[in-house]
């Protein structure tokens, strides 16, 4: 389900769901965009409204800083946690991996 903070629509996912997620639409042939915002891109959005279109448009909106996860807090609309895009790349890239292999 997604939670609405600094107007972008969040995936309140954790790391395990995100990865599972984009794997699903990988598996299905599609595309999948992923993009994760910091509250200075929420900022951005809240003034560029097709920033914001492509942001809430994408397949994945990942929670990427701690201070998007203090606005959640504050907004009561919590998000449980930051999946920021290095590590999700990177948990990607070992999936991709172990389906070539096995």
């Amino acid at each position: 389900m997604r939670k609405e903070i600094l107007s972008v629509t969040f995936d309140n996912l954790t790391m395990e769901q995100a990865l599972d997620k984009a794997m699903d639409h990988i598996n299905r042939g599609e595309k999948c965009r992923v993009v994760t915002p910091n509250a200075e891109i929420g900022l951005d959005c809240m003034k560029k409204e097709d920033l914001r279109a492509l942001v809430n448009g994408s397949e994945l909106v990942l929670p990427d800083g701690i201070g998007v996860i203090y606005a959640s807090r504050i907004l009561k609309r919590p998000i449980g946690q930051k999946v920021a895009g290095l590590p999700i790349m990177s948990g990607w890239e070992y999936r991709l991996v172990m389906m070539v292999v096995f």
